[in-house]
C-alpha cells in the first residue's frame, strides 16, 4: 500500500497499517515502511504466525522537510502471504487502512 506523495515538515511520524488480519507464507512474513523506496523501519519483525483479527501494525519514520512517498511492502520466504480486506459492503471484510501522523 503506498500513500500519495505529499509534503511533510520534517520530523518524527507514525505510521500505521490496519487491516481485517496478514497471512504468513510457507514460514514467515515481513512488513517494513519504506521511505522513497528504501527501507525505513520493521513493523513486524519476522512473523512466524499468522496474524489475530483485526490487525494493527505501527511504527515511526524520521521525515525530513519536503515531499515523500511512504509505502508499506510485505514479504515471504515461500508461499504466497496475503494482507486480507475487502469493501466494507455488508457481509464483506473492512478496507485496509494505511495512514501516517505526526507523532
Amino acid at each position: 500500500m503506498t500513500l500519495p506523495n505529499a509534503f511533510y515538515e520534517g520530523g518524527t511520524y507514525r505510521v500505521t497499517l490496519g487491516c481485517i488480519f496478514l497471512t504468513k507464507g510457507t514460514t514467515n512474513l515481513d512488513v517494513e515502511v519504506q521511505v522513497d523506496g528504501v527501507f525505513s523501519t520493521s513493523l513486524t519483525g519476522h512473523l512466524t504466525a499468522n496474524t489475530a483479527t483485526p490487525t494493527f501494525l505501527t511504527g515511526r519514520v524520521s521525515l525530513t522537510p519536503g515531499n515523500h512517498v511512504v509505502r508499506i511492502v510485505g514479504f515471504v520466504d515461500a508461499g504466497t502471504g496475503t494482507l486480507n480486506a475487502g469493501s466494507g459492503a455488508t457481509g464483506q471484510n473492512p478496507p485496509a487502512e494505511l495512514a501516517i501522523y505526526a507523532a
